[in-house]
């Protein structure tokens, strides 16, 4: 079985991933990982999925019919990068900044750390109400980087700033509760 990276992107329908893991299913593929997101009435998927290379053929043709609903889909092979076998959630709160997300991004590739599966979100501080950025999501890392080290990083960005580690699961993350 070989790897591959299906992505598919369009309007938000309502049965739109049944559709995408129904196909792979039915051409012997099996979904290794997935990762699908709902915004602004717009959808955006991907998945690692296993198949026999000459399945893809079949699969890719009957993808087609998702495309005339205005989906783009699109499938490439997949081969994991190594040298990042250790993987952690990680949960940051911090003021809400504008450069936020980018400050967390440069420090984390200085660290030679991979961020994935990431959703931010913007809460109320208790007691003040004062708005704060929180971000989720799961990091891959290289063995003989710590999570002491990475802490410290962030931390490095704001003495407000939070850091909080927790073993990733099935989901990755764990999505932000409704708004009260």
């Amino acid at each position: 079985m070989s790897h591959f990276i299906l992505t598919a992107t369009g309007p938000d329908l309502p049965d739109i991933e049944k559709q995408l893991f129904n196909s792979v299913t039915q051409h012997h593929g099996h979904t290794i990982e997935s990762n699908m997101s709902h915004m602004g009435g717009h959808f955006t998927g991907m998945m690692l999925f296993n198949i026999e290379p000459h399945n893809t053929y079949a699969l890719k043709s009957s993808l087609k019919a998702i495309e005339y609903s205005g989906i783009h889909v699109e499938i490439e092979p997949s081969e994991e990068r190594e040298g990042y076998n250790k993987h952690i959630a990680i949960n940051v709160i911090a003021d809400d900044s504008p450069e936020l997300l980018s400050d967390v991004a440069r420090i984390l590739t200085e660290k030679r750390v991979r961020l994935g599966n990431v959703q931010m979100d913007t809460l109320s501080a208790p007691y003040t109400g004062e708005a704060l950025q929180r971000i989720q999501a799961k990091l891959f890392y290289p063995a003989d980087t710590t999570l002491d080290t990475i802490q410290a990083s962030l931390e490095s960005l704001s003495p407000e700033l939070m850091v909080e580690f927790s073993p990733a699961t099935e989901s990755d993350v764990t999505p932000p509760p409704p708004p009260a």
